[in-house]
């Protein structure tokens, strides 16, 4: 069974502080090990010809380097190794001399989720790979002179100067070299690179089926049998090196846990749990809800209330960036939450301040919540359901309404959306059909994704609506005074319902999921919208360790 001591020992578990510089490392009682891995990082280079040893150009700039250290964990908590690499200061490239595209893709949270989903629906083991040294695979275009690294200037030549052949850390073209050596390759093996998300690629044959995502050097995928996965996966390691992690438990700061019954859960308890000892927020007293209806209405009064403009000194803007990677990875029952603090980036009051601090104690009561995937009744056919919803002139300071929906994928979570809506409504129907316009949007989004995974869409997906007049009016174009004022490009919604890519389904406002989106809800309301997301508590039953059963 599933070692949950072990697990939450590694939660709980401080890990040791890196070097930030080679002088640094060299003073630490670790030091041999780090020497080790920065040989290691040199062989590589070395034998991939990353560099040539050449004189300095009179009046060309060349780019500086320097060390990174990071120290490597196994799922338990213990050392897995030492890691040191070589990064160029790519702040001191010079544009039009050393790069000019820079852009490259990451596949997108909402991506991860809708893949695990999937995966979980066809009970498919999801696997981890990654590459060794990815960014030196690829050839560089521009002539680039680099520093020798520190520590390891050729000896006699150490006034000369690297002139690259192959892409480095922390080159700013790097990433977008890589990234399209590694997608050409895999469109040579017959994967097919989906038009909704760069990064997502799947492969169909008479073999079965496979659907692989990249995040820069790392790889997720799922096969609907092991040997296809081999026999592709080893095809891959022809070409490039890479580490094969086996069944996937951490990407992204997230931890995935697949059970035996084929469900997938994800959560971010570690995340949690750090940023909570990072505050002094580690023994606070715990709340039920993020956020009180009351509250955002005394949030929006202070801003032209003298007694409450007390700027704050705190890291506000920093705790607000890492509550909501939070958000937008695992933790949607905070997304209306996050989207009232990051109004107050600008100039955070000691109100702001407080309203933090709140998020922070719910989430110490609440840390070990995660989505979960299911396997349970689906097939080739959509099954991606979604509610929409909006909160009326919400904002006492322009009057503008909230919008939110969710979308679900094997019973769980695979994207969500809170935010104020960019226009004024002038009725509750106009805020509802403003709100069902951007769902309709995402919900398009999802099925051409969906279809690029090889699960094709031939059912309209379900868009649940407590708002009746809105309903009818994405039904019925007719122009009335009610009606005629509304920008055409919200009548999008009205042309997919058209086009039989969606369908709306009445729901009662106290099932309307989206709720918990759009404005602050009382306890029971808020605990029983949070279970419909397929946010539960995963501590004591976190799972079984495919491995280790």
């Amino acid at each position: 069974d599933y070692d949950s001591d072990a697990y939450h020992a590694f939660l709980s578990a401080t890990s040791e502080d890196e070097p930030k510089s080679l002088n640094e490392a060299r003073g630490r009682p670790d030091w041999p090990k780090w020497l080790e891995a920065m040989k290691d990082e040199i062989k590589s280079h070395q034998e991939n010809k990353t560099w040539i040893l050449q004189k300095r150009v009179k009046g060309r700039k060349t780019v500086k380097c320097k060390w990174v250290f990071k120290i490597k964990y196994n799922h338990d908590g213990t050392v897995n190794k030492y890691k040191a690499r070589l990064v160029a200061k790519g702040f001191t490239q010079v544009y039009g001399i050393d790069y000019e595209e820079t852009f490259a893709p990451v596949v997108q949270l909402k991506s991860i989720r809708t893949f695990l989903a999937l995966a979980a629906s066809e009970k498919n083991k999801v696997y981890q790979y990654d590459f060794k040294t990815a960014f030196l695979n690829s050839d560089l275009k521009e002539t680039i002179f680099m520093e020798q690294p520190e520590g390891f200037a050729d000896t006699g030549n150490e006034d000369m100067v690297c002139l690259l052949k192959k892409g480095l850390y922390g080159l700013k073209q790097a990433n977008r070299e890589w990234f399209g050596m590694l997608s050409k390759f895999l469109l040579t093996l017959g994967f097919k690179q989906s038009a909704s998300d760069a990064c997502v690629f799947s492969y169909q044959s008479s073999n079965g089926k496979m659907v692989l995502s990249v995040y820069v050097d790392d790889i997720l995928t799922f096969a609907s049998s092991d040997n296809l996965r081999k026999d592709i996966m080893s095809k891959v390691m022809k070409k490039f090196k890479v580490t094969e992690l086996g069944i996937a438990k951490w990407f992204l700061g997230l931890h995935i846990n697949q059970h035996q019954d084929g469900s997938i859960t994800i959560d971010q308890e570690k995340y949690i749990s750090d940023l909570l000892n990072e505050y002094g927020m580690s023994n606070c007293k715990p709340v039920s809800t993020p956020l009180d209806s009351s509250y955002i209405k005394l949030l929006d009064c202070a801003v032209n209330d003298p007694k409450y403009n007390s700027p704050i000194k705190a890291s506000y803007n920093e705790v607000v960036g890492k509550l909501m990677y939070a958000m937008v990875a695992t933790r949607p029952d905070i997304a209306v939450s996050m989207s009232v603090v990051s109004k107050y980036l600008t100039r955070p009051e000691k109100i702001h301040w407080e309203f933090v601090i709140r998020i922070l104690r719910y989430l110490k009561g609440a840390q070990s919540f995660g989505i979960t995937y299911n396997p349970k009744n689906f097939d080739n056919d959509t099954k991606v359901v979604a509610w929409t919803d909006a909160d009326y002139a919400s904002c006492l300071e322009t009057g503008k309404s909230n919008t939110g929906f969710g979308v679900k994928l094997c019973n769980g979570l695979v994207s969500w959306y809170s935010k104020k809506q960019a226009t004024v409504a002038l009725s509750t129907a106009e805020a509802e059909y403003i709100s069902a316009c951007s769902c309709a949007k995402e919900i398009a989004w999802f099925r051409q994704l969906l279809t690029d995974m090889g699960y094709r869409q031939n059912a309209p997906t379900t868009i649940h609506e407590d708002n009746q007049s809105c309903i009818q009016m994405a039904k019925n174009p007719q122009v009335n005074n009610k009606t005629k004022h509304i920008q055409v490009r919200f009548h999008y919604v009205r042309e997919q319902l058209q086009a039989n890519n969606i369908v709306f389904q009445y729901c009662p406002t106290k099932e309307q999921m989206a709720d918990i989106f759009t404005k602050g809800l009382t306890k029971a309301s808020f605990i029983g919208l949070r279970q419909m997301l397929g946010l539960t508590e995963l501590r004591g039953s976190v799972g079984i360790d495919v491995n280790r059963s």
